[in-house]
């Protein structure tokens, strides 16, 4: 019997077990937003496949990914109707948006 994951993060130091909470909960945040996002706008994961010409399988797992291309964001976003921004935000809250980014 394997060991579980969980188990193999209670023997990490403290400061990594922290980092990893707080960059899984992150990750589900993420997660969610683009599920529910999807959600949101009463497209359901058939609809949106059948735009992309995928199947939705693909679409489940592209809302499960938590690293993706651009461009596959980006069409992502186009089948629902929608736009992607990217912005540079600095820690004074000033942003700018990049537009260069095919």
């Amino acid at each position: 019997m394997g060991i579980s994951v969980r188990k193999i993060i209670e023997q990490l130091p403290k400061e990594r077990q922290n980092k990893i909470k707080k960059e899984s909960k992150i990750l589900i945040q993420q997660y969610r937003s683009l599920q529910e996002f999807r959600q949101s706008t009463g497209i359901t994961q058939e609809e949106l496949a059948a735009e992309l010409l995928q199947t939705q399988v693909n679409i489940s797992k592209l809302e499960n990914k938590n690293d993706m291309l651009l461009s596959t964001l980006r069409n992502y976003a186009q089948a629902l109707g929608c736009r992607l921004e990217i912005r540079l935000v600095g820690k004074d809250n000033k942003s700018i948006l990049i537009e260069n980014l095919q």
